[in-house]
């Protein structure tokens, strides 16, 4: 259903920001890795085409934790960007949503992959128990560089919208 072409192309997004914004957002502290199986790492640099990488059988969980243990060991902040269709067993996912719980210092956001995705399965992996949809990648991406931890909600009313006045607009043209 194109989940594999959707997930490369919102890859090579990233890739892409990172060469146009690199003060905000640095390609050298990402690490891509495809989760199947067995996880494997994929090369992501500015200088490569976009990584080719396949996608099959189920995306195991207790693999996907035992990589984010090695990385909350190595450092102090461990975030990352699930791109999947939160298709999972439900004990598994139970479990390690439990275990990010746990992890104060762990920020994960997630990025609904195919029409046939799981929302409610992803919210549960997500921190801030939020979905992204795959147009949205520039925002998940915001959220996540930007350390945005408590659930994001829009406005509910256009009474809640603010706008900077044209004096904060002047000074902030300094």
């Amino acid at each position: 259903m194109g989940k594999l072409l959707l997930a490369r192309n919102l890859v090579s997004f990233i890739r892409e920001s990172s060469d146009i914004n690199p003060e905000k957002f640095s390609i050298g502290g990402i690490r891509l890795f495809t989760l199947n199986e067995a996880i494997q790492p994929v090369e992501l640099t500015a200088n490569c085409a976009t990584p080719h990488f396949q996608a099959s059988g189920k995306a195991d969980l207790a693999r996907l934790k035992d990589l984010l243990e090695l990385e909350i060991e190595r450092t102090t902040q461990v975030k990352g960007l699930i791109l999947s269709d939160g298709i999972f067993p439900k004990a598994l996912l139970k479990s390690f949503s439990a275990w990010c719980k746990e992890h104060l210092h762990l920020t994960l956001l997630a990025v609904a992959i195919g029409a046939d995705s799981s929302h409610a399965d992803l919210k549960k992996l997500s921190t801030n128990n939020r979905v992204f949809s795959p147009e949205d990648i520039s925002a998940a991406i915001q959220s996540l560089t930007a350390g945005i931890k408590g659930e994001v909600r829009g406005p509910t009313s256009v009474n809640e919208i603010t706008f900077p006045s044209a004096q904060e607009d002047e000074e902030g043209s300094d």
